[in-house]
């Protein structure tokens, strides 16, 4: 059968049909259409896997994502694959290409979990690492979306935080700052972070000076904490040349944070730092104690006296060594 014919069984093998949902996984499609025709179906799925000239690509499939398209050809990957997975088939004939086409697909969409094989993701990724191609995929699948400068990029936060992937993250993170310079603000600090938490501080240092003078209040807001950190007297020599504004401090607090993290090993602010937030930031945010009950977000003024008092504790504690 032609691959456009079994997209819908492919669906109702993931479970995309509610009235076959009780079934597992590689039962659905006889509950759906009877096992004989369930049969070809199944060995569709798995030509599909196979052509010499498949479509979509793992590029297409990268791309589209970055575009907010689907195809709709990406399920009969994902069910091929699962069916390998099931029967212990392996991948070992696979191409590099098609197990990152369908690493890409399982990171869109993340059906797996929906259709009721958890472990397909975690078979997949495991094959394409032990492949060496891991580092290769991770760049195809997410610069098509830092380039679109997408408001949300699926599984960064992961891959920038993954035990298994630091040193290559650390590397991704320094990359793209410089090479895609207008990424909304949440995922530009997802970059920065890793960097932070990685004490490559010399990349922000030397990205300092153009993003400063960024259009965006928000980001540029965060360069100056980033500043704070990575270059002190530079950046508050800026400062006294400029108005700062009382919201500054939340996204100095935000990026000092709590680094209990076990792969951090960022020095702690300096006596001077520290001394320079409690002098500027006083005035704008008194002492106020936390009110009893519940009480919801962190950025309280209770929580700014906290992060204050915090502060003062720290430049009197370094005092008494």
């Amino acid at each position: 059968s032609s691959p456009c014919s079994n997209v819908a069984p492919a669906q109702a093998y993931l479970n995309l049909y509610n009235d076959i949902e009780d079934a597992p996984a590689h039962e659905r499609v006889s509950r759906w259409l009877g096992d004989d025709i369930a049969e070809s179906v199944h060995e569709g799925f798995e030509a599909f896997l196979m052509l010499a000239s498949p479509e979509p690509t793992a590029q297409q499939i990268a791309h589209s994502h970055a575009n907010g398209r689907f195809s709709g050809a990406g399920y009969i990957l994902i069910a091929a694959l699962a069916e390998r997975y099931r029967k212990k088939i392996g991948v070992e004939d696979l191409s590099n290409e098609r197990l990152m086409a369908g690493l890409f697909q399982l990171l869109h969409s993340r059906v797996d979990h929906h259709a009721g094989v958890p472990e397909l993701f975690r078979y997949v990724e495991t094959a394409v690492r032990d492949r060496g191609i891991w580092n290769e995929a991770m760049r195809m699948f997410y610069e098509p979306q830092l380039h679109e400068c997408n408001q949300h990029v699926e599984g960064l936060y992961r891959l920038m935080r993954d035990p298994l992937d630091l040193e290559m993250s650390t590397v991704f993170a320094g990359e793209w700052l410089q090479r895609f310079t207008n990424l909304v603000s949440g995922i530009e600090i997802e970059l920065i972070e890793r960097l932070i938490r990685s004490s490559r501080l010399e990349i922000l240092r030397d990205l300092l000076g153009q993003r400063l003078i960024l259009a965006s209040e928000e980001r540029r807001l965060n360069w100056i904490a980033i500043g704070l950190i990575v270059d002190f007297s530079s950046t508050a020599i800026y400062l006294k040349t400029q108005q700062i504004l009382p919201e500054l401090f939340w996204y100095i607090r935000d990026r000092v944070g709590d680094r209990s993290s076990n792969d951090v090993s960022i020095s702690p602010l300096t006596a001077g730092q520290r001394e320079w937030i409690v002098e500027t930031f006083r005035s704008s945010w008194p002492m106020v104690g936390r009110p009893s009950g519940t009480t919801s977000g962190n950025s309280n003024a209770w929580d700014a006296s906290s992060f204050i008092s915090n502060q003062i504790s720290r430049i009197g504690a370094a005092a008494k060594t």
